[in-house]
């Protein structure tokens, strides 16, 4: 058996590994909500809409069946019931020390631990709750309507996705991983908001993003439902209407237009926020 770490080890830097066909059946019985990744390309494809197993998971019969018509498909992780990852994307290794610090030091260890385009890392647990995802500069939470690719080919790097914490997903359960909250994602996001931009930070808001809302929208009724209630009735009380659906768990399967966004006095500079974190400014 390979190395977890070095999981995808094989001729031509991997890229020939039928990584489907290798992972994606025991990281199911493993608990992991799978989904198809072509190896070359980062969105998710299958054959049906992938947003649905942010929900409910593909069923074992598919995820075999897909193993066998495309073996060599990447292996992603849809996210937001099941699994929850901090996707930290700086260069910087004191940078990421640091926030995977802050990371751990709230939600506890993960032996999880996904590197891309190294040194940045991906540290995934168990969602003990459907999460909403955060997108903040160069550091997201991923949660419903994402997908962490898991196994596979970088679309930047041309070389394979490694897990560095000694184990990797087909050889550990999700049960067996630290189990994440809404409030302990809101209250790491708040605390690097904080140490990036001071007290002009306020809060954080549920609130529509435009990306996921381009993505979905012609694709699930729910979504075109919600979209056309934010026209009619204002965005206020579709927030409060999506918000009371996500509180009682009964956001629609594939309906994930919306994240937390950060409000800050006088607006957040991205440029400056992406600078301080390149540069380490956040101790």
């Amino acid at each position: 058996m390979r190395n977890p770490s070095t999981a995808n080890d094989d001729d031509d830097n991997g890229a020939n590994l039928n990584y489907f066909a290798i992972y994606a059946v025991r990281c199911h019985a493993n608990g992991f909500s799978v989904v198809s990744r072509h190896p070359l390309e980062r969105p998710p494809r299958v054959g049906l809409d992938w947003r649905d197993a942010c929900w409910s998971r593909a069923s074992a019969e598919w995820v075999k069946k897909h193993a066998e018509i495309a073996p060599q498909s990447g292996v992603s992780f849809a996210c937001g019931r099941h699994t929850v990852a901090f996707d930290i994307d700086v260069d910087n290794e004191e940078t990421i020390k640091v926030l995977s610090r802050l990371v751990e030091e709230t939600c506890g260890q993960t032996p999880l631990k996904r590197v891309g385009r190294a040194p940045r890392v991906a540290l995934v647990y168990r969602a003990a709750e459907p999460i909403i995802s955060f997108r903040l500069p160069k550091f997201d939470v991923l949660g419903l309507g994402t997908a962490l690719a898991a196994y596979g080919i970088h679309t930047g790097t041309r070389q394979p996705y490694r897990w560095i914490g000694g184990t990797a997903p087909h050889l550990i359960g999700l049960e067996d991983l630290p189990g994440v909250t809404n409030d302990q994602c809101c209250a790491i996001a708040s605390e690097l908001m904080r140490r990036v931009v001071g007290d002009s930070f306020e809060r954080f808001v549920f609130d529509a993003d435009r990306d996921l809302l381009a993505a979905c929208a012609t694709t699930r009724y729910s979504l075109q439902k919600y979209l056309f209630m934010s026209i009619r009735r204002g965005l206020k009380r579709t927030r409060q209407s999506v918000s009371a659906s996500v509180e009682a768990n009964q956001i629609p399967p594939g309906y994930y237009g919306f994240i937390m966004r950060p409000v800050v006095r006088g607006g957040l500079d991205y440029l400056e926020f992406m600078r301080k974190l390149d540069a380490c400014e956040i101790i």
